[in-house]
């Protein structure tokens, strides 16, 4: 992966955390910075490895992709 393309990925990762829970964000942490969870989000992002990126952003987007469909179906009711 270039350079722009692990930047793009880390912003992305970034972006979507933050429009996930705190205790998804905490479980994203136990995941990825085991030796620090005290780290904010965006240190934990910036500090992963550039080969877990790919697995992260695929994690992240399921996870939106849970929240919306849980909206949806509270919305129906």
């Amino acid at each position: 992966m270039n350079d722009k393309l692990k930047q793009f990925a880390r912003e992305d990762l970034k972006a979507g955390l933050s429009k996930l829970p705190e205790s998804w964000q905490f479980m994203f942490k136990r995941l990825y910075s085991t030796n620090n969870l005290k780290a904010t989000i965006d240190e934990v992002v910036d500090n992963m490895p550039d080969e877990d990126l790919d697995v992260a952003m695929m994690q992240v987007q399921n996870s939106l992709s849970k929240i919306e469909s849980k909206k949806e179906e509270l919305a129906k009711c």
